[in-house]
């Protein structure tokens, strides 16, 4: 089920509907951060109400909220967890802006993220958030498909 907002699918947020019984695949098109009609809030309660849930993917511009990633961890064991964080913003050397809650997430499946490299002090030395995400990656027992794009 593509959810691009909840006013689409409001019997999703009911939890007596039989409809949450037929959701086996979650997809949310395009997570900006929370909005007024687009919010953290009614995606757990609507994560918590589905039965039989297999895969949630997520096309994330902003971190996926720590609280959906941890109701799906306490709800989902076995679901498999699809990321695609491509639109992230340019890496600023003292402001990292990885996914801090997702990466190391034990129900990660697939994830499609970006690389940045920068320059850092007067010798301009290159430097990568790559070994940090290496670190992260490697802990990542279900991690099996891994689209890396470098800037």
């Amino acid at each position: 089920m593509l959810l691009q907002s909840w006013e689409h699918n409001p019997r999703l947020l009911g939890p007596h509907d039989n409809m949450s019984q037929y959701v086996r695949h979650l997809t949310i098109a395009d997570f900006k951060g929370d909005s007024e009609v687009f919010n953290a809030a009614a995606l757990e309660k609507i994560i918590g109400h589905v039965r039989h849930l297999q895969s949630f993917s997520c096309n994330a511009c902003e971190p996926v909220p720590e609280a959906v990633i941890s109701k799906l961890e306490a709800s989902w064991l076995d679901t498999r967890l699809r990321v695609t964080n491509t639109r992230r913003k340019i890496l600023v050397f003292d402001e990292p802006n990885t996914d801090t809650r997702l990466l190391p997430s034990l129900l990660l499946y697939s994830l499609t993220y970006n690389i940045f490299y920068f320059t850092v002090g007067k010798r301009e030395m290159p430097a990568s958030e790559m070994p940090k995400l290496k670190e992260v990656i490697l802990r990542s027992p279900r991690l099996r498909v891994l689209h890396l794009r470098f800037y």
